[in-house]
């Protein structure tokens, strides 16, 4: 690989329990950091957990809150 510093997408995507998919559209946005290489994105460990510090606890939709009746 270029270093060990480096990974893919898919790589990343294991390390924080989100799909590839997401982390390719989060890269396209802008709101990770990486490269596309050839055919395959890459990111790297510090992004990555920069990426999971922004984002902690913030995964998917947020839970609608049931007011009581009454």
């Amino acid at each position: 690989m270029i270093g060990d510093d480096w990974m893919t997408l898919q790589e990343a995507g294991a390390k924080l329990g989100v799909s590839p998919l997401t982390l390719r559209r989060q890269a396209q946005l802008g709101q990770l950091a990486a490269v596309k290489r050839g055919r395959d994105w890459m990111t790297t460990t510090a992004a990555v957990d920069a990426y999971r510090a922004e984002h902690k606890g913030r995964v998917g939709r947020p839970k609608k809150t049931v007011e009581p009746e009454g």
